[in-house]
This record gives structure tokens, C-alpha cells and sequence, in this order.
């Protein structure tokens, strides 16, 4: 997102002028869920910055909200959370919280600096030996390293 670079650049009340295009075409009524009887199906609460950005990290987190709502469902959130360097927290906070109801931390858990998310090994874990070699050491493995 061009607001992205603006925040980067250190044009924050560009960056915010973008956001706000985006909050405005979002509040929008003609664009929003209705119910059968034409009412909203939501209670539909969106506002633009209206106070000039005056901190870069405040203004980055404003973007990086404004992107995971615009993008939610189009694939595009794990790639954001790589380039802005927050995926390990990030995603890792996600599993703790979803642990709590579903299985999914003791599957395994994401370091910062990787590009993929390897599955811990746990007892009883039957899609382990269909997803890595039991023999493989994921550690020590030549990854298009000439020897």
C-alpha cells in the first residue's frame, strides 16, 4: 500500500490522507451487509484520523491495521508480517490464544527469520512421518549450499 512507503519516508500526514481514502470508501452504507429486511446486518462503526500523525510507530501500526482489514481474506497477511519483521510474535500470539480451543499450538510454532513453519515433533503427532522423513534433520540439511 502506498501508505506503507509514506510512513517508511516519513510522510505521515500523506500516509494518513491515504488511510483515510480507504475509511471513507468503507463506511460507505451502499457497500455494507444487510439483513433480508434491508437493515445493516452490523453495527457499522468507521471513522477516519482526523488528528494530524505526528509518530512514526503510532502511524505504522495505524497502516499495518488498516492492511490486515483491507486484505483479511485475499492470502496477502503473512507476507506483511514477514516484511514488516512481526511475524514470529505475531502469528505465535495467534497460536497461544487459539491453543486454548483447538490443538493448533502443539503443532508447531514459528521463529523469526524463517520463511517456513516447520511442525515441532510431539508424541502421538501421526502427520509427522507423513509431512517430514522420520530420519530427516531438518537442521543440518543442504539447502542448495554447494559442499
Amino acid at each position: 500500500m502506498a501508505c506503507e512507503i509514506e510512513v517508511q519516508l516519513g510522510n505521515l500526514d500523506v500516509a494518513r490522507g491515504y488511510v483515510n481514502q480507504i475509511r471513507t470508501r468503507a463506511a460507505n452504507p451502499v457497500g455494507f451487509v444487510k439483513n433480508p429486511d434491508g437493515s445493516n446486518a452490523a453495527n457499522y462503526v468507521i471513522g477516519t484520523y482526523d488528528s494530524p500523525w505526528t509518530d512514526p510507530v503510532m502511524a505504522q501500526k495505524a497502516v499495518q491495521f488498516e492492511q490486515r482489514l483491507e486484505f483479511g481474506m485475499e492470502g496477502h497477511r503473512r507476507f506483511d508480517l514477514v516484511r514488516w519483521a512481526i511475524a514470529d510474535q505475531t502469528l505465535n500470539a495467534y497460536y497461544l490464544v487459539e491453543g486454548n480451543q483447538t490443538q493448533l499450538s502443539e503443532r508447531g510454532s514459528v521463529c523469526k527469520r524463517e520463511t517456513r513453519i516447520f511442525p515441532d515433533s510431539h508424541p502421538g503427532d501421526t502427520q509427522q512421518s507423513e509431512r517430514w522423513p522420520k530420519d530427516a534433520d531438518t537442521k543440518s540439511m543442504n539447502l542448495g549450499k554447494s559442499s
